[in-house]
């Protein structure tokens, strides 16, 4: 695996893996990773390689042309926004949203209104849902990854079910099995957040 120890990490970029066959080519942010990418492929020539964002297992291209990301880049600042007298911005975004008048009645009787009473039914669904959700997340991300980089190898099937069923023990045994060390243990990363020891 490509070194990245001395490239500057952003706190706001995502984090990814670059994938060469089946053994890990880069790790870092979609930055380094591209430029890690650019030079390998300049330096001798590679393997297929197929680039996975860490947080959801989604595929991208880590050869395509990304202006804005690479490293270096002249790209200008955006301009700071002019402020306005008057109260400030809670950072709130207007969507349409459609209910039945009886729900209308009832959001408009809170205190605050419609709009008050929404943000904090919102929030209370957020935090009471947030363990399922974030099970949900990560068993999602874990399979997209799978399907996309192993969806024709021995032992997918198997693996998959154990993964859908939550027995950590038969999925990681069965993945110990088909995988490549590198490979076992980034899918076993990806689920990390559905396995019942994970703690926030």
């Amino acid at each position: 695996m490509k070194g990245i120890d001395s490239a500057v990490t952003s706190p706001n970029e995502r984090q990814c893996t670059v994938f060469e066959s089946f053994g890990v080519l880069a790790r870092g942010t979609e930055t380094e990773v591209r430029e890690i990418v650019r030079k390998t492929m300049a330096q001798r020539e590679t393997s297929p390689t197929r680039a996975f964002y860490d947080d959801d297992g989604e595929e991208f291209d880590p050869t395509s042309p990304d202006p804005a990301k690479i490293i270096g880049g002249n790209s200008p600042p955006e301009p700071e926004p002019i402020r306005k007298a008057g109260r400030p911005k809670l950072g709130v975004v207007a969507r349409e949203v459609t209910l039945l008048p009886r729900h209308w009645e009832w959001l408009e009787s809170q205190p605050g209104g419609a709009s008050v009473a929404l943000r904090k039914l919102v929030e209370m669904a957020r935090r009471d849902s947030g363990p399922a959700d974030r099970v949900r997340r990560s068993l999602e991300a874990t399979y997209r990854f799978l399907s996309a980089m192993c969806g024709n190898a021995a032992g997918f099937e198997e693996i998959c079910r154990a993964l859908f069923r939550k027995d950590w023990e038969d999925f990681d045994a069965k993945l110990n099995h088909y995988m490549t060390i590198e490979l076992a243990n980034h899918i076993k990363t990806l689920s990390r957040k559905a396995r019942p020891e994970y703690q926030e």
